[in-house]
């Protein structure tokens, strides 16, 4: 059994599909993939195997919903995968969505539709993301008069013990918050984007706000975004051309913004994955990033050695690691082409920093901390972030 891959050659999108028959021109069975073939033509349209050899069928559907979300081929705008994969598990997109509440505008159903309704969904919970997007559905909406009266009549008619029950549950809900929000203030959360990414970003600020309260929440950009949420304090800088200007304001300046004993910063394509996973053993470190693979006279340090923990793009940094740079009068050093914030502080500067009292994280800490490839030493970790690639468990 294998995972594929299925392009179109006409204009690029893709279905992701698995699959564990024998014929080879196969190309998959989706219901927009379908019309897609029937419209552009079988020939034009081509397959490539992403993962081979799968024995497990609960595998082999979890390296399924993987890709679909490595490649994002469940937006209509990149696929032609209806859902988040996985024996069929329906997620569909926005557009999908909004088609589906247009067809059922205006349709009354009867008792026995809303009993067997009501039936199933008892006992059903919905997932932190999916009560973020209820309650954003929620904001700016007023309710009629005839809602409000009818809300209050059915208030007035409880009785004592049931008003008791409410507030108790009330009571135990805001307990319950308060136990599992991780509260960090000394730690602040900072992105810096001045592309047109930035909504992403602002959505990777949401998602590693979730559960966790940080001492300061801040995005840096040559332009305040219409949409900033409140609790985002926005802090102009000069407008960031490229990726050289980044490394440079990173490894130099940033510094400047933060006023908390510790960073974390984020990405649009990094972010937060899982609050629990934080622990206050990161903070006994001046710098986590997620680990670096071993490779052959790749990441070595000034001092000789080899750095195994680096990536800058989700990491926590101190301030005394901040503003090293600056204070000790250091450039952004180029080694063999390349001139990252991360290589600087893990390689390029390493013995320096080491002189002046910074400490790097151990790569089995850097597992927990954060995911960005697969080594040996995070292998089914659920780490507290991410860069750029899903843990692919």
């Amino acid at each position: 059994m294998f995972i594929y891959k299925t392009t179109n050659l006409i204009n690029g999108k893709i279905y992701i599909g698995m699959y564990s028959g024998k014929n080879p021109n196969y190309l998959g069975s989706g219901v927009y993939l379908r019309h897609a073939i029937d419209k552009y033509g079988k020939d034009n349209f081509v397959r490539e195997i992403l993962e081979d050899g799968i024995d497990d069928r609960k595998a082999l559907a979890e390296k399924e919903r993987f890709w679909i979300n490595f490649y994002q081929s469940n937006n209509s705008n990149i696929g032609y995968n209806l859902t988040a994969g996985g024996e069929g598990i329906f997620n569909p997109s926005e557009e999908t969505r909004k088609k589906i509440s247009e067809g059922n505008k205006g349709k009354v159903r009867s008792e026995e539709e809303k009993r067997i309704l009501s039936e199933y969904r008892k006992g059903m919970k919905h997932t932190p993301e999916e009560l973020r997007k209820m309650s954003e559905s929620q904001k700016g909406k007023s309710k009629s008069k005839e809602q409000v009266q009818k809300r209050k009549q059915t208030i007035d008619n409880w009785t004592d013990e049931k008003r008791e029950n409410v507030r108790m549950k009330i009571s135990n809900a805001a307990k319950n918050f308060r136990k599992k929000l991780v509260d960090l203030p000394n730690v602040t959360l900072v992105a810096i984007d001045c592309t047109d990414r930035i909504n992403d970003t602002i959505e990777a600020f949401r998602k590693s706000s979730q559960n966790i309260k940080f001492g300061e929440v801040i995005l840096l950009s040559n332009k305040r975004p219409l949409n900033l949420p409140r609790f985002i304090q926005y802090k102009n800088i000069t407008n960031i051309k490229n990726i050289n200007e980044y490394n440079l304001f990173v490894f130099m300046n940033l510094g400047y913004y933060i006023q908390t004993p510790y960073c974390l910063t984020i990405q649009d394509h990094a972010h937060v994955l899982s609050a629990s996973a934080w622990t206050n053993e990161f903070l006994e470190f001046s710098y986590i990033g997620a680990p670096w693979p071993v490779i052959p006279n790749t990441y070595i340090a000034n001092n000789g050695e080899i750095a195994r923990v680096g990536n800058g793009g989700f990491s926590l940094r101190s301030k005394q690691l901040l503003d090293l740079p600056k204070k000790m009068g250091w450039n952004l050093r180029e080694e063999q082409g390349w001139a990252n914030e991360d290589g600087n502080i893990c390689c390029y500067w390493r013995k320096e920093m080491l002189e002046n009292g910074i400490r790097y994280a151990p790569v089995e800490i850097a597992a927990r901390f954060a995911y960005e490839n697969t080594v040996p030493e995070n292998i089914g970790i659920t780490p507290f972030g991410y860069h750029r690639n899903l843990p692919p468990w």
